[in-house]
C-alpha cells in the first residue's frame, strides 16, 4: 500500500509547484507581469495559497532565487575529480551549455538580477547571496590551479573571481539575446581561452 504523504511533505511539494511556477512566469513574462495571481493560476492554486506561503510577491521572488541558488550548486559545483583550472573550465562549459542557458531558471535569474537593482533589500540580498556562491567556487578552483602550478600566484583572488563570473553572465546575455549572431561553442571556447591566458598571465 502506497504511504500517506505527510502535512510537510503536501505543503513542500505545493511550495515546489509554486515556485517552478513563478520561474516559469519570470522566464517568458518578466517581472512586472509575474503576479501572485498569475503564479497561482499557473501553478493550478489561488491566490490565497501563493499569499499564504509566501505573504508578498516580493518573497516569493527571494524563494526563487534562493532555489536557483540550489539548482546552480547541483548543475554547476564541478565534479569531484576535477581541480583547478579543468575545475574552471568545466564550469564555464557547463554555465553555458545549452541545456542551462535555455532553462527557465537561468533566464529567470537573469530577469530578477536587473530587477533587484531597484528592488527592496531583501531581494537584493538573495541575489547577492546567489553571485557570492558562484564567486566562492571559481576562488576555491583558482587556489587549487595555484597549487597545482597550473597559474602563477593570483593576488587578488576574489576581484579575477568577479571578472571570471562577469565573463560568465555577460556571454550568457548574448548567447540569450542575440543566437543568430553568437555562436554558443565559439564563445565557450573563447571564454575558455581569455580566462586561461589571462589566469595564467597574471
Amino acid at each position: 500500500m502506497e504511504r500517506r504523504r505527510t502535512q510537510a511533505e503536501r505543503t513542500a511539494e505545493s511550495r515546489r509547484r509554486l515556485i517552478d511556477a513563478a520561474i516559469e512566469l519570470l522566464a517568458t513574462r518578466g517581472y512586472a507581469r509575474t503576479s501572485l495571481a498569475a503564479i497561482g493560476e499557473t501553478a493550478g492554486v489561488s491566490r490565497g495559497l501563493v499569499t499564504h506561503h509566501f505573504g508578498s510577491k516580493e518573497q516569493c521572488i527571494v524563494e526563487v532565487v534562493r532555489h536557483i541558488r540550489l539548482l546552480i550548486e547541483a548543475d554547476l559545483l564541478k565534479p569531484r575529480e576535477l581541480r583547478g583550472m579543468e575545475a574552471i573550465e568545466n564550469l564555464i562549459r557547463t554555465y553555458l551549455k545549452e541545456t542551462w542557458p535555455e532553462s527557465y531558471a537561468a533566464r529567470a535569474l537573469l530577469v530578477v538580477i536587473v530587477e533587484a537593482l531597484t528592488a527592496g533589500p531583501d531581494l537584493l540580498h538573495a541575489v547577492s547571496e546567489n553571485n557570492v556562491a558562484i564567486r566562492t567556487m571559481i576562488v576555491n578552483s583558482l587556489e587549487e590551479a595555484v597549487e597545482l602550478g597550473q597559474i602563477p600566484q593570483v593576488s587578488d583572488p576574489e576581484s579575477a573571481a568577479v571578472v571570471v563570473s562577469g565573463i560568465l553572465r555577460g556571454v550568457l546575455i548574448q548567447v540569450l539575446l542575440d543566437p543568430e549572431h553568437v555562436d554558443r561553442e565559439t564563445a565557450i571556447k573563447a571564454s575558455i581561452e581569455l580566462t586561461r591566458a589571462a589566469l595564467v598571465n597574471s
